[in-house]
């Protein structure tokens, strides 16, 4: 073999090698993952319903990062993920749409919906609206006071419904609690088919919680009373 060529093979193997070391000590090199944007559960999706408000959808899913300047009534919740460990690129986009009223009335994107999305928000729960309406029917003042006792100080809180559907329990927990409302429930464990009462907040007095009451209302679409809270 010439000189030349064995110049040749050893610079080719000398390049490899270095370009095998690069490769090895670039693995060895700490990358980060990069998240971008919203990320958004499947769980969360599942509690959207056609008729929310612009706030309900907020404390579901967040502020969106892609809001169009120029159709206000579109919403764009984008998440990129990027891999630090292959560089891989995970995107997942969900898109909300309202009407003039700033009502839901569409969702498309890379998220399955739930069974229940298209039927009205305020048509889910008419068992609990109608206990709310006749339990106010029967108060005298905007409170209500129930004879329950107590070990310690009396205990108040706001009732916002009662009723057997476990659904719709579910969804008023989740919503108050997004909206950062601390959430009880009477009884805490219910049997298939018993009427349960959802709480929301609760105070050592009901003047405490007056000013909630329309703040509640509002975001759950009834009628809350104050009363005291019944033992767990």
């Amino acid at each position: 073999m010439s000189l030349l060529r064995m110049l040749k093979a050893a610079f080719i193997a000398l390049s490899l090698l270095t370009l095998s070391g690069c490769s090895y000590f670039s693995n060895l090199v700490y990358k980060i993952d990069i998240p971008q944007g919203n990320y958004i559960d499947e769980r969360q999706v599942e509690k959207l319903r056609v008729g929310m408000n612009k706030d309900q959808v907020l404390f579901v899913l967040g502020t969106p990062m892609a809001n169009n300047a120029f159709d206000p009534n579109t919403w764009s919740y984008v998440y990129r993920f990027k891999s630090g460990r292959d560089g891989s690129v995970i995107e997942r986009r969900l898109v909300a749409k309202f009407d003039d009223t700033d009502h839901l009335t569409e969702v498309t994107g890379d998220y399955e919906l739930h069974e229940n999305f298209h039927i009205p928000v305020e048509e889910d729960i008419p068992e609990f609206q109608q206990g709310v309406e006749a339990a106010a029917e029967t108060a005298t003042t905007e409170t209500v006071d129930e004879p329950v006792k107590h070990n310690g100080p009396e205990v108040w809180a706001i009732k916002v419904g009662e009723f057997g559907n476990p659904q719709n329990v579910k969804r008023l927990q989740f919503q108050l609690e997004q909206a950062g409302y601390e959430v009880n429930l009477r009884p805490v464990e219910a049997e298939p088919g018993e009427v349960v009462s959802v709480f929301a907040e609760i105070a050592h007095s009901k003047e405490a919680l007056e000013e909630k009451l329309e703040v509640i209302a509002d975001l759950t679409k009834t009628k809350p009373i104050i009363v005291k809270l019944p033992p767990a």
